[in-house]
């Protein structure tokens, strides 16, 4: 019988039956380790991640993590390379150098032309096999080209890209509250235009989905510290003082001012003003973002106790009439000492004026202190 891993007690999990093995559940993989020679993350690290945060991109976890993407170095000329190229400029590259010139424009693609021009010269005086070299060299060099162009340019050339190259951690919290809220979705709206450029928007980018209410908020943020803190290995107690600021005002202001305040924290931390949550709140900046914010959503209104005691009942409090016997039931006088709580007016008597007429059932008692004993309560 296979034991269940007693750190993420699922019966699959490899830690159960060899506690060497490391548990899939427990923290996130190593970045680090897990990114991939183009840029994306192994699907055993997004599996480790909560499911809110598993589609982020290679681009976005690079920006979390801080990883940083290392040019190539520069590729230096051997001697036979700087012959080589001096031929092609002298336009004097012989029949045995064809071979030589496919790696020569793989390591340098600007050469590509020059080569292009020395195998038309040779291909005016070949034989049928000296053809078919030339014409695999061509086909060589046009590849080493066109992969030299499709190297990857590390900039933004999306809105998508924009927003989470400049601002991470906002992008990251807004794309959890949209999943949460809407569930996953990865469109990104057509009606949004980006020029790369210049790095400018043509139009705003779309609002950010809005949470609807304090545990969809704070379950958003349960996802994001904990990704954050599984990306970047920050111990939990970074982010405590966040979550505990971002409770108090979702209790006073609501969870959309809440959210509103939470942006402008990560905002602050992505354009590198400060460098953790820690740093921003014993700099005392989380007090100035919510004083200016506080003046965008205006006062807080809360009822005074002397405005709570002034508001009327909401029901009736005034007791019952004990009705007795109508004198004259049909056609009969209204006395129209009952009124509405609410307008004071006189009620009428629906049986008085029902068609056809019925009688009055309503009849005052003898004490009652309007002096109509007999008469219906309700207005005729």
């Amino acid at each position: 019988m296979t034991t269940p891993c007693d750190q993420c007690f699922e019966i699959t999990c490899p830690h159960g039956a060899n506690a060497a093995s490391r548990c899939v559940a427990f923290g996130f993989h190593n970045p680090a380790a897990n990114r991939n020679p183009d840029g994306t993350y192994s699907a055993a690290m997004k599996a480790s991640m909560p499911l809110e945060t598993r589609q982020l991109d290679g681009l976005h976890t690079d920006r979390i993590t801080g990883h940083t993407v290392v040019a190539a170095a520069a590729i230096v000329a051997t001697a036979a390379d700087t012959a080589l190229i001096a031929g092609l400029a002298a336009d004097t590259v012989v029949l045995s150098d064809v071979g030589k010139l496919i790696g020569l424009v793989e390591k340098f693609p600007m050469q590509a032309a020059a080569a292009k021009s020395n195998l038309n010269r040779l291909l005016s005086t070949a034989n049928g096999a000296q053809t078919a070299q030339i014409g695999i060299a061509y086909i060589e060099i046009a590849r080493a080209v066109a992969n030299a162009a499709s190297t990857p340019v590390l900039s933004a050339t999306t809105t998508a890209q924009y927003k989470l190259v400049n601002y991470p951690l906002a992008t990251l919290f807004q794309t959890i509250v949209k999943n949460v809220e809407k569930g996953e979705d990865h469109l990104e709206d057509k009606n949004e235009l980006f020029d790369p450029s210049t790095g400018k928007k043509y139009i705003p980018f779309a609002k950010a989905t809005k949470v609807t209410s304090d545990v969809n908020l704070m379950y958003s943020l349960n996802i994001f510290t904990t990704t954050v803190q599984g990306l970047t290995k920050q111990a939990p107690i970074v982010y405590f003082r966040l979550t505990k600021e971002i409770g108090r005002v979702a209790t006073f202001r609501g969870c959309r001012k809440a959210q509103e305040y939470l942006d402008a924290i990560l905002r602050k931390l992505d354009e590198g003003i400060f460098d953790n949550p820690v740093a921003l709140f014993k700099s005392g900046e989380q007090n100035r973002l919510l004083m200016d914010l506080e003046v965008t959503w205006g006062p807080l209104c809360q009822p005074s106790e002397e405005s709570k005691e002034k508001k009327p009942p909401r029901t009736d409090p005034r007791p019952r009439i004990k009705f007795g016997p109508v004198t004259q039931p049909l056609n009969g006088p209204g006395a129209g000492v009952i009124d509405d709580f609410v307008t004071k007016q006189p009620k009428l008597c629906t049986r008085y004026h029902h068609v056809p007429q019925q009688p009055c059932t309503a009849g005052l008692p003898k004490d009652h202190p309007s002096g109509k004993e007999g008469q219906c309560a309700f207005k005729h």
